[in-house]
């Protein structure tokens, strides 16, 4: 065989092993499904738990530590690489927010009392606005907090009372929230008003919320109190009525969910072989071209 016939065979080949590449490339992955716990004992240091989208069972990864650990009732929210609480004890019957390492769990205070806004039990990231939202279960407030600045700025009374958490969906920059009595609500990110969606029927005191947009679907966990079990669901917008039952977390009191958003950048073991041998197919196909 000549080498120009040689050299045309390995660029036919090196084509299908492109090809093949191409194929056996690892797709984006869903979002991670982080929660919080807000423990019976408040002097026990709240946790991070990874929570897995198929059973709803929860797996400590970090735990918090510093000047900032003992959750009242809480939440968790992503954005930027690090996470987000509200309401965790952060003085003598004083709660704010705090920023938490997620390699590490320690925790920076960034509002010591959230502008005096009690019970921020609603959390969430919008990465479009590069803000945390957060809602007053008490005054019904929805607020923004900006984590370069730490600046706090009301939007709106939602009218609505008793909401439990917030959720964003990034790909409709859409603002949902759930209150205990199980009611999800869209919410204006500029006024703060919240307009009814369905009633999903999970009641309960501690009720997190989040939404992953790569599914296109909201995971809710739900427990009648702290030092209670806690149950884990998922629900579209079309079957908001009627969530599945993921199953038990395994763990008493989870207080808040977010989605960590991830893709896969790296290739996977599998696909390396692939990756040389298309490598060493440019290299032959000039050499003998």
């Amino acid at each position: 065989m000549s080498r120009r016939s040689l050299a045309c065979h390995l660029r036919a080949a090196l084509g299908v092993v492109a090809l093949a590449g191409a194929l056996a490339a690892p797709a984006a992955k869903a979002g991670l499904l982080v929660g919080i716990d807000s423990p019976a004992n408040r002097l026990t240091a709240s946790k991070l738990y990874q929570v897995n989208q198929s059973t709803g069972a929860a797996t400590a990864f970090v735990t918090l530590n510093g000047p900032a650990v003992n959750a009242s009732f809480t939440d968790v929210a992503y954005l930027g690489g690090k996470y987000y609480a509200s309401d965790v004890e952060t003085g003598s019957f004083q709660f704010g927010l705090v920023s938490i390492d997620p390699t590490t769990g320690a925790t920076t205070i960034l509002s010591a009392n959230q502008g005096n806004n009690f019970n921020w039990q609603g959390l969430t990231a919008a990465s479009s606005a590069n803000l945390l939202y957060a809602v007053g279960q008490d005054n019904r407030v929805l607020s923004t907090f900006n984590v370069n600045t730490n600046a706090i700025t009301a939007v709106g009374d939602t009218g609505v009372a008793g909401i439990g958490d917030l959720a964003y969906d990034a790909a409709g920059d859409i603002l949902y929230g759930i209150t205990q009595s199980g009611i999800l609500y869209s919410i204006n990110m500029t006024t703060g008003a919240a307009t009814r969606v369905s009633d999903t029927g999970l009641v309960g005191f501690l009720v997190g919320l989040a939404y992953d947009s790569s599914d296109q679907a909201f995971y809710a966990s739900l427990a009648s109190q702290k030092g209670q079990p806690t149950n884990v669901y998922r629900f579209t917008l079309a079957s908001a009525g009627s969530p599945t039952l993921l199953g038990a977390a395994g763990i008493p009191g989870m207080d808040g969910l977010t989605i960590v958003p991830t893709t896969n950048q790296v290739p996977e073991p599998g696909s390396l072989p692939i990756v040389l041998i298309a490598l060493a197919g440019v290299w032959l196909s000039r050499r003998f071209a």
